[in-house]
């Protein structure tokens, strides 16, 4: 019997409107080392700015933790556009400028049919998500693991704090997020390919073992001790050395060259030396690869999730019921 908990949890700040801590959740597309270039601008042409980022799924039977995500949504959304929310909320549910999302609108890549998840990024400019060890520091807190790191990967799990919050301006209405820190929480199998200021405090963290800040292959790192420097040496003393003599420069006798024999060509009516022609060098046949054979994932096939929006959301229900 596995005492993993596999349910997902939120914790919603009483003091910052929009951030939770999103606890024990599986993480994809996390493109957290370094920005990403944005998306090509309609408008312009252009990619839009770069961006951290990643995506969080919830599977569908994690109905309280979807609820309290819409809860606090919605919370925004209402703040911001008061009585004309109701009819603003559906409009951007119907076109995915929700930050929480169907997986099913992504049902090609690994782990997100079945499960809905969090589209989240925090802007190049602003200041990076903190990338937290679940081992703590030397302060206690969770240790920071320096970019580039490999602990936080596509398919492992992750608490994170998040900020929701509301986009109206000339680039359109959305609900959106932003990441201000992740923690690495569990391992998980990996997926095939694809500012705010983080409370620490947040987050919990385990003592860490014995002369290290993470166990070895897990992208913890051992601090460094001190170098030790050797006292400085006392000035070398040097005796003058005596000046140079240079000899008279050397004669040498003139080289003498033996002149080359003439090159000799055949006398009128003999005939010129034959060469015989050189033979192409053979290369061989170039080597045939077989192409690899393409990874073909039978579709699965979930009923949409259906959304109950009268005055306020009316709670999320999962397939089925």
């Amino acid at each position: 019997m596995s005492n993993i908990n596999t349910a997902v949890s939120v914790v919603v700040d009483p003091n910052v409107p929009g951030r939770v801590i999103l606890k024990n959740v599986r993480i994809a597309f996390a493109w957290l080392n370094e920005p990403q270039p944005g998306q090509i601008s309609e408008q312009t042409g252009q990619p839009g700015p770069a961006k951290y980022g990643a995506m969080f799924l919830i599977p569908n039977d994690q109905t309280e933790a979807i609820n309290a995500i819409m809860g606090v949504m919605w919370n925004q959304a209402t703040a911001k556009w008061q009585d004309k929310a109701t009819g603003i909320w559906q409009g951007l549910a119907s076109v995915g400028k929700l930050a929480l999302r169907d997986g099913m609108t992504k049902s090609e890549y690994d782990g997100f049919p079945g499960c809905q998840f969090i589209s989240a990024s925090t802007p190049a400019d602003k200041r990076p998500p903190e990338l937290l060890s679940n081992f703590a520091g030397p302060d206690g807190a969770p240790a920071v693991l320096p970019r580039p790191q490999s602990m936080l990967y596509a398919g492992c799990y992750v608490n994170a704090q998040l900020d929701f919050w509301v986009q109206d301006n000339r680039f359109g209405k959305r609900v959106n997020c932003e990441i201000a820190a992740v923690q690495f929480e569990r391992a998980g199998d990996a997926f095939g390919a694809g500012g705010v200021a983080a409370n620490r405090s947040a987050f919990s963290a385990q003592p860490a073992p014995a002369g290290s800040f993470g166990a070895a292959g897990t992208g913890g790192f051992a601090p460094q001790q001190p170098q030790q420097f050797a006292a400085p040496q006392p000035a070398q003393q040097f005796a003058p050395q005596p000046a140079q003599q240079f000899a008279a420069p050397q004669q040498f006798a003139p080289q003498q060259f033996a002149p080359q024999p003439a090159q000799q060509f055949p006398a009128p009516g003999q005939q010129p030396q034959q060469f015989a022609p050189q033979q192409p060098q053979q290369f061989a046949a170039p080597q045939q690869f077989a192409a690899p054979p393409v990874q073909q994932a039978a579709p699965q096939g979930f009923p949409a999730p259906t959304q109950g929006f009268g005055a306020a959301p009316g709670g999320w229900t999962p397939p089925g019921k």
